[in-house]
Parts: structure tokens; sequence; C-alpha cells
């Protein structure tokens, strides 16, 4: 996933960082994407929330949710409350996980410019072992932009202080 979205980003004129660890500050970052989950922990919260707070621009795929909400080093954070992220509420917008898969439609068209339209499929994917979020867990502000088929949320953002949050259940 890295060197696709590495190569895109590239390709389109940003200069890429790539790190296995948060950087002590991050406000010399226009976006910063977190999907390596064994970087993160609960102390980067007050990180995140002061760089969304300033203005920047987040995004953060798969089940990297659950490890900022607990300290956690192996793939099982549900045994240490990561599925319930009340910490990150204000600044990620959402507060409950869940296990899901399968299918993801649009629920919008056209996000970010691309020609998708509502009820195409984002994502299709074998199986259930991918993150989503339980929709009634959502702030009032959040936009959804893909729904699982089950109903959980694949996509969506979250505005916070001057910034933006995106969230992605899966990262291909």
């Amino acid at each position: 996933m890295k060197n696709k979205m590495v190569k895109a980003l590239e390709q389109q004129g940003f200069t890429v960082d790539c790190s296995a660890e948060v950087p002590e500050s991050l406000c010399k970052y226009n976006l910063v994407i977190f999907e390596a989950w064994f970087a993160v922990e609960p102390k980067h919260n007050s990180l995140v929330r002061d760089y969304l707070s300033n203005g920047g621009s987040v995004i953060i795929m798969q089940s990297t949710p659950c490890f900022f909400a607990c300290y956690c080093k192996d793939m099982w954070p549900y045994r240490f409350g990561g599925m319930d992220p009340f910490s990150l509420q204000d600044w990620f917008g959402s507060t409950s996980f869940a296990n899901t898969g399968g299918g993801a439609r649009l629920v919008v068209d056209h996000p970010f410019d691309a020609s998708l339209s509502v009820k195409d499929y984002f994502f299709y994917g074998e199986g259930h072992s991918c993150y989503g979020l339980v929709r009634s867990s959502l702030g009032n502000d959040c936009r959804v932009i893909a729904l699982w088929d089950d109903g959980i949320v694949f996509a969506f953002t979250h505005e916070y202080g001057k910034g933006r949050v995106y969230f992605q259940a899966v990262a291909e």
C-alpha cells in the first residue's frame, strides 16, 4: 500500500517522507498518513489533535485508530480497549469500531472529484477481517463517503479545528 500511495502522491508533485515512527512534531507537513498501526500509541493523541487544530490534514487507514486508543504492539487491540476509541472522539470523529468486510459502496457522488458515483463499488474483498466504524458512533459533523454492504462505515471525513481527517477501512 505504501508504495502505491507514495508513487501516486509523488506523481502529483508532492514530496513524501516515510517513517516507521511518529515524529515529535508534525507542523512541517501538509498531510500526514497514518497506516502503520505499530507506530502509533495513545501518547500521540495530543500531537495529532494539535496538528489538526492548526489546519493539518490527516489520513488514517485500516485499524490504526485502535492503536491511538490503546497501547498494543500486536494485532489484537480489542484485548486492551482499542475497539472503543472514546479518547479520540473529538479529533477523529468516531467512538466505535466493528469487524466487517466484503464490498463497500459509495454513498456520495464524485468524492474528491473522482469519476465514481453513488452505489459504485469503492472496494471489494473476500472475507470479513476488515475494520469499519459503527455509523451511529460518528459525530454529527462527519461526512460518510462509503459504506460496507452491511451498513458499517468504510470511509468518512471529519473536520476538527482548522484541519480535516479522512478515514478509510482498507488501504488498497
